[in-house]
């Protein structure tokens, strides 16, 4: 290998590495943390399929308008994978982990290697930026952008090459088809060649306006030829692409409260203080309220602020960084919900700048602490070269322990928020469960009937499903007879859903659950997103396993003509599943419901009473010969569990009073049928 190309190599292993790691915190479960998919996430996957089937826009106008790349780079990823949240999400996993590599060219080429390493570990640590990269919002892409389009600018600018200049140009461009917030980043360059024409004592070399004024006009040749079919299509659709920013402006008055100046101030403090104070409380763009940095590098974010801006005196890399970084927070700042991380994304990765100064600056202090001058030339004894290099040595260490804590920090709050039940209700991971639920069973060969509000309120739901559903129903409509086939009744269970069973031929098996549970923004408490109806006509008097079992008598029959067929009861580790059938040979004339009874020594524990169906299926509602299959949950004690056992029983609710068991083949005390335990005798 020749040398040159050795000494490269040994450059780079430090970003190898990084990018190594990055990659780990991006890709690993990355379509399962966090779970579910939120609807924005589900949009970008229904377009990407309209992509695949032909469709070739410039910008998406659905849900409330979106750039286009990220969408075409989905196309790809569904077209390999499959409609999936895997996916979705893969393209962002691919920028977030290529934006490290980028993130140290740029800053190498302004700061230096030192500061270009440590701005990439930042980035490839900390949660914000492996967040964003592990969601499938467009957003993800313009960090990426800002840092190549960043580091062309500022090699146009050292080498004055127009050819340079344009393809910086035409890369800020593209960047236009990221996401919303990349329509600041021109006020960026437009601010800081002001400044330089206004304030020339920062040392930008001779000719400054010549060479302000020719990178200009060939960056603006590269700029307008890329962002060019963009531009044309908003002018003919000012409404459809602009028509989102005004909505969430705080210029609008339902914002703003009549109080602009004092929002305007509000939504300042709030968006600066996100990096050291309060993050976005929107649990889908962060740990909520998490700032952007820990307590180790929010002290770094600090002491770099005041590094930049001394340097912004002398250096036009820091006044370029400051301005950058007060203009990419406008999109966060002028709208409403501030800080918010996805408006807020093109402050990425320069934000990382700071606390990468801050850090060099320290080390570069503690190293040299004993150094003496004379003249321009350094001057050492032997002994102060030797503590240099021991303080040198524990610099690095310093830093690489401050980014090690850094990224257990990471690690361990993203554990607990991808973890998190309300992050599954943000992300809306009941729709996911629902539509996985609908996949299986479709694949068994069971017809799938659903209420369209499902593919409407959800758009998980139809980017997910393998097939379309047989039937799509209003909510509370009627269903006309239905064939002797199994089938998946999906209904919203707020609209009168239960005649809708009679349209099936009896007898018939017959499940009703509750949906899995969903939780909008407003919403205080979580809510069953549907009741599931499992339909078999012609089933009767199968075992709780499954399978035949015609002619087997009753485990126990109750007053009234109603009949336990089975049971079983599972051990599923903190919880028990009781799973029981039952049948009645006449329509229920009163109010009988089940319970459920843990015991401990025939000691009461708790109970689960209620309806069949998760309490969505009474009896009264029951068909004569169906067999109803009946699912709870018991939650077990931390105590042991060496005398647990289960007794099942009917009360009427009117009254209390148990309904007599008139014939049983196990125990009965006190009205309830002891049903034993897991591995006991069974049906």
């Amino acid at each position: 290998m020749k040398p040159d190309i050795q000494q490269k190599l040994i450059e780079l292993a430090p970003v190898i590495g990084l990018t190594i790691l990055a990659g780990a915190f991006r890709f690993a479960a990355l379509g399962a943390a966090p779970p579910g998919l939120y609807h924005d996430e589900a949009f970008n996957g229904l377009d990407a399929l309209g992509v695949l089937a032909g469709e070739r826009p410039i910008y998406f106008p659905a849900n409330h308008g979106r750039e286009p790349m990220y969408i075409y780079l989905v196309a790809l990823a569904v077209g390999l994978l499959g409609s999936s949240p895997l996916a979705v999400r893969l393209p962002a996993a691919i920028a977030g982990t290529l934006t490290i590599p980028a993130t140290y060219w740029m800053v190498n080429q302004l700061w230096g290697r030192r500061a270009g390493l440590l701005a990439a570990a930042i980035m490839a640590v900390s949660l914000w930026p492996v967040h964003l990269s592990r969601i499938g919002f467009r957003a993800v892409l313009l960090p990426l952008f800002a840092a190549i389009g960043i580091g062309l600018a500022a090699r146009a600018w050292r080498n004055g090459r127009r050819r340079d200049w344009i393809i910086a140009g035409a890369v800020w461009g593209l960047a236009s088809y990221t996401y919303l917030a990349a329509r600041f980043a021109p006020l960026v360059f437009l601010l800081v060649v002001t400044f330089l024409l206004i304030f020339r004592r920062i040392q930008a070399g001779p000719f400054l306006p010549q060479r302000l004024s020719n990178g200009a006009v060939w960056a603006t040749v590269g700029f307008a030829l890329a962002v060019a079919p963009l531009a044309i299509y908003t002018l003919g659709n000012w409404d459809v692409v602009m028509g989102r920013p005004g909505g969430v402006s705080v210029f609008e008055p339902g914002i703003n409260r009549g109080d602009l100046p004092g929002t305007l101030v509000n939504n300042t403090l709030k968006a600066l203080g996100m990096f050291v104070w309060q993050g976005d409380r929107i649990p889908r763009h962060n740990a909520p309220y998490r700032p952007v940095f820990d307590v180790l590098l929010a002290a770094a974010f600090v002491a770099g602020l005041v590094v930049m801006i001394r340097r912004a005196r002398y250096r036009i890399a820091a006044v370029f960084m400051l301005t950058w970084l007060g203009v990419m927070l406008l999109p966060t700042i002028l709208a409403e919900d501030t800080p918010h991380f996805l408006r807020a994304a093109g402050v990425l990765p320069v934000a990382a700048v700071f606390p990468a100064l801050g850090l060099d600056w320290l080390a570069e202090k503690f190293s040299h602490g004993d150094t003496e001058t004379q003249g321009n030339k350094l001057i050492t004894s032997n002994s102060k070269f030797q503590t240099m290099r021991l303080r040198a040595s524990v610099s690095l260490w310093l830093i690489i322990g401050v980014l090690g804590v850094s990224a257990l920090w990471t690690l361990r709050d993203y554990a607990a928020y991808a973890t998190s039940a309300e992050t599954g209700y943000a992300f809306e991971a009941g729709a996911v469960e629902l539509a996985g639920e609908i996949n299986r069973l479709g694949a068994s060969g069971y017809r799938v009937l659903m209420d369209d509000v499902f593919p409407h309120e959800w758009a998980s739901i139809p980017f997910l499903l393998k097939r379309p559903p047989d039937v799509v129903l209003a909510p509370g409509s009627d269903l006309e007879a239905q064939p002797a086939t199994p089938a998946m009744l999906v209904s919203w269970p707020y609209d009168e859903w239960l005649p809708r069973l009679d349209a099936w031929p009896a007898p018939a098996q017959v499940q009703v659950k509750a949906g899995p549970l969903v939780k909008g923004d407003r919403d205080p408490q979580p809510y069953p997103m549907a009741v599931l109806a499992l339909v078999e006509p012609g089933a009767t008097s199968p075992p709780a396993s499954g399978g035949s079992r015609r002619g087997v008598a009753a485990e126990a029959t109750f007053e009234g003509g109603i009949r336990l067929l089975g049971h079983a009861i599972e051990d599923r580790g903190d919880v028990w599943l009781l799973r029981t059938l039952w049948q009645i040979d006449e329509p229920a004339t009163g109010d009988a419901t089940q319970f459920v009874h843990l015991l401990d020594g025939g000691v009461l524990v708790t109970t689960v009473d209620g309806d069949a169906g998760d309490g969505l299926y009474p009896m009264r509602a029951w068909r004569a010969g169906d067999v109803v299959i009946d699912e709870r949950r018991i939650q077990l004690p931390v105590s042991s569990r060496s005398q647990l056992s289960v007794a099942i029983g009917l009360y009427d609710r009117q009254n209390g009073a148990r309904l007599k068991i008139v014939a049983a083949n196990s125990p009965v005390v006190d009205g309830a049928l002891q049903l034993g335990a897991p591995g006991g005798p069974g049906p």
